[in-house]
């Protein structure tokens, strides 16, 4: 993927990192996400541990579609973080989404723009957690 692609980063009113409420976060967020994200969410978990030394962010990476159906099967997580509208309107037509989808990303892959929707799940553990990634993953710092 061509990270230079990304068109925008959709800033989510009041979860710029200077206007976040200095709360503590304890607890393990899941996320689940596509591939190709594996480096900037692996270094955007890795920053909200060290905001928050109580908080453990677990990642497991793989397709889209893939993961999309183990959230219909059950596969319990806290955040989805999908490459592309189609997998999320997966989870999305399930009822397991809790917030609607925010599209963080967008990248042209030879002239086809895909979107990276991202979105809290129905069953997450920690809530307040995964708010706090999905807001970092939204914000101009997770850019």
């Amino acid at each position: 993927m061509r990270w230079a692609a990304f068109l925008a980063v959709l800033a989510l009113a009041g979860c710029g990192a200077d206007d976040a409420p200095a709360e503590e976060l304890t607890g393990t967020v899941t996320v689940l996400a596509d591939t190709s994200l594996t480096g900037v969410f692996t270094e955007l978990g890795q920053q909200l541990e060290d905001d928050h030394p109580g908080l453990d962010v677990q990642f497991e990476f793989g397709a889209s579609a893939d993961l999309a159906q183990r959230l219909t099967d059950g596969t319990p997580a806290d955040v989805f973080a999908s490459a592309g509208t189609d997998p999320m309107d997966v989870v999305t037509n399930n009822g397991i989404v809790s917030t609607a989808p925010t599209l963080f990303a967008t990248d042209d892959r030879t002239g086809d723009l895909v979107g990276y929707p991202i979105c809290l799940l129905t069953d997450a553990d920690n809530p307040d957690g995964a708010l706090a990634f999905v807001e970092l993953v939204v914000s101009d710092t997770g850019q």
